[in-house]
C-alpha cells in the first residue's frame, strides 16, 4: 500500500511545493497525489505534467456533492500580477460564498463569480481510506474549513486524516475592518476548531 497526499485549495501550486520538498511527493511509488482547486481561471491541466503520480480535481472540497458560488479574485494591476506569476482572477483568497467570505475587498483587488463542482470530501475519505497507509491533507480553503471539519467530526471520518496542516480563517467571521479590534475573538475562534481536530488527528498550523 501506499500513502496519500491530499491538496485542497491548490491555487498554483505553491503549497504543494512546499510539502514535495517535505515529504519527496512527486514521481514517488510511495505516495499518491490528488489537487482539489475549482478556479476556472487555474489550468490545472497544464501544471505538474512531470510528476506522474498526481492526479488533479477541478472541484471544491465541501460538505456535499454539489455546485456552489465560487469568488474568483485577482490583483487588477498587471505588473502586480507579474511579481507572483498570475494571470487574472487567479489569485489567493479566491473562495466559496457559501462559508463567511469577504464581500469588501481592496479596490486594488478584481472579482468574478462562478458556478463550480464541488465534491463531498468527508465521503471521498470514506471512500478512499482503506487503500492507504497514511493520509496527510492540506487545507487552505479560505473559510469553507469550519463547515468542512464539521462535516468530518458528525460524520467520524476526520479520524481517516493521519496528519492535517490547515490554516484558519478565523478572520472571515469578521469584516476587514474589525479584525485589528478582534484579534482575540480571532484567535478563540481558530483555537476552537483546531482543538475540535485533536480529538481525531494530528493538527498543524498552516501558512
Amino acid at each position: 500500500m501506499t500513502n496519500l497526499f491530499l491538496d485542497c485549495g491548490t491555487n498554483l501550486g505553491q503549497g504543494l511545493m512546499q510539502f514535495n520538498k517535505m515529504y519527496n511527493l512527486f514521481n514517488n511509488s510511495e505516495w499518491d497525489i490528488y489537487t482539489f482547486e475549482p478556479n476556472p481561471h487555474i489550468e490545472l491541466e497544464v501544471m505538474f505534467n512531470d510528476v506522474s503520480n498526481l492526479k488533479k480535481i477541478k472541484k471544491a472540497v465541501w460538505v456535499e456533492d454539489t455546485q456552489l458560488e465560487f469568488l474568483c479574485k485577482g490583483k487588477k494591476d498587471e505588473v502586480e500580477r507579474m511579481k507572483y506569476n498570475e494571470e487574472r482572477f487567479q489569485g489567493g483568497g479566491s473562495q466559496i460564498t457559501t462559508t463567511n467570505y469577504q464581500k469588501t475587498q481592496p479596490s486594488n483587488i478584481e472579482m468574478r463569480n462562478v458556478k463550480v463542482d464541488a465534491l463531498n470530501f468527508s465521503n471521498f475519505l470514506l471512500d478512499n481510506h482503506d487503500k492507504y497507509d497514511k493520509i496527510i491533507v492540506k487545507f487552505d480553503i479560505e473559510g469553507a474549513e469550519f463547515q468542512i471539519i464539521d462535516k468530518l467530526v458528525q460524520d467520524d471520518t476526520l479520524k481517516h486524516i493521519d496528519t492535517l496542516f490547515m490554516e484558519p480563517h478565523g478572520r472571515f467571521f469578521f469584516q476587514k475592518n474589525e479584525w485589528e479590534n478582534k484579534k482575540e475573538e480571532i484567535s478563540q475562534i481558530e483555537k476552537g476548531l483546531f482543538d475540535k481536530c485533536k480529538s481525531h488527528t494530528n493538527v498543524h498550523l498552516w501558512s
